[in-house]
């Protein structure tokens, strides 16, 4: 911004940016991006004139929040019409198979969460998603979509960045719409113009990049389970108008050395996970992306697998090629079943060969929590990983042995 609109330009930027996040975000995401566009400026604003201006628009952004959740009079609504379905009738009833838009992975017609941190490819992927949903291929060469039409809101990259990952995909042609940078907030008004729009261009995907931009920090708090209760409800109109919803998330930042569960990894109130129909976790390590379906409503999980990310020097072009997980490596994700594993055996005190436990007594304490065989291969990575140890004792009067299992000292603690 040139001399003479830095300060009028520096407020509206700042206000667009806190009114949408969540008051505790403002310092971890708004003030850096705030200082990164005061770089650009010709010359920059005065690191005085910046921190006032934030803290001015910080303190005009609390206020009115305070005035917008004020408790303001609620309107009684009336009950609806409803009927009850007998058990017979339930127990009778006929289900059509269920549909897919990447069979096994992500359902048709429900509320799929893909969340991942920066960095995890996780909008170049799902942009990657779109355009062989467009075309009907398969995804990765092994999965069948459903070809869709596809509307892709974002509100995270902008044209420029989609503009150049599109072309390294090299598709032209498809039947594929975007709103970019149009500051979308969910409402009743928004979901009703956006399902208008798509059923006049016969759309049935839609994907928003990314899902707390359009929060309304005024009215929605992504930590508040009764507030994402309406957003949900705003977007299971979609569902109802035969419209797929894909939403991209950010996971919570890490506290400390242990490893989150998959469970509590997306950002905001726990219910997020129970209201979605699809939960995908997206783990990037030097161009290597696990895909972990954390969560599928109306079928059973699919194996966690891997995406290797291919990127031409020369052209620019990036692909995706699928990869197989080994057992170890499945078994190195799941940190759920370490922490049922190194639990049992500090609950039982199992600290040294004497006390140590073996695999059956570890699936009988754990009463059903998970299968014995995945104890079988958590208890051997838990052991070549040095975070329990590994014995045997004596079976039975023929002399015979069974390994046994404890922790190490570390893992007393």
């Amino acid at each position: 911004v040139e001399l003479g609109g830095r300060n009028r330009a520096a407020a509206a930027l700042i206000g667009k940016l806190l009114r949408g996040l969540p008051e505790e975000d403002w310092k971890i995401i708004a003030w850096p991006e705030f200082i990164e566009w005061n770089k650009k400026n010709e010359p920059p604003l005065t690191d005085r004139v910046l921190l006032t201006t934030y803290n001015s628009i910080c303190r005009a952004e609390k206020a009115q929040r305070i005035v917008k959740n004020f408790p303001q009079k609620q309107e009684v609504k009336p009950i609806k019409e409803f009927s009850f379905i007998s058990h017979r009738e339930l127990y009778e009833k006929n289900f059509p198979p269920l549909e897919w838009i990447i069979e096994g992975l992500i359902p048709k017609g429900g509320i799929t969460a893909i969340s991942a941190t920066p960095g995890s490819y996780k909008s170049y992927l799902v942009l990657y998603i779109a355009v062989m949903a467009s075309l009907g291929k398969d995804f990765l060469g092994i999965m069948p979509m459903t070809k869709n039409g596809i509307l892709y809101i974002d509100e995270e990259n902008g044209d420029r960045l989609l503009h150049q990952r599109i072309l390294t995909l090299k598709e032209k042609d498809l039947p594929i719409y975007y709103s970019i940078f149009n500051d979308f907030k969910f409402s009743e008004q928004l979901i009703d113009t956006l399902i208008a729009k798509m059923k006049e261009k016969d759309l049935h995907l839609v994907i928003f990049d990314s899902f707390v931009r359009f929060l309304d920090g005024l009215v929605h708090n992504e930590n508040d389970s009764a507030k994402m209760a309406d957003v949900f409800r705003l977007l299971k109109k979609f569902n109802q108008n035969d419209i797929t919803v894909i939403f991209l998330h950010h996971h919570r930042k890490e506290n400390g050395a242990a490893k989150s569960s998959n469970n509590d990894l997306m950002r905001g109130s726990s219910d997020l996970l129970a209201m979605v129909n699809c939960h995908i976790v997206l783990d990037n390590q030097d161009g290597i992306i696990t895909v972990t379906q954390n969560k599928l409503r109306d079928a059973k999980k699919i194996e966690p697998f891997n995406i290797q990310v291919n990127e031409s020097e020369n052209t620019g072009e990036v692909t995706f090629t699928y990869c197989q997980l080994s057992e170890y490596e499945i078994m190195g994700r799941d940190a759920e079943g370490q922490r049922l594993v190194t639990n049992i055996l500090r609950d039982k005190r199992a600290f040294d060969s004497e006390s140590a436990m073996s695999k059956e007594e570890i699936y009988l304490g754990l009463k059903g929590q998970t299968s014995q065989k995945k104890i079988n291969a958590l208890t051997t990575f838990l052991a070549k990983e040095n975070i329990i140890k590994e014995s045997y004792m004596k079976a039975g009067e023929k002399g015979g042995s069974k390994k046994v299992y404890f922790l190490t000292e570390v893992m007393k603690l």
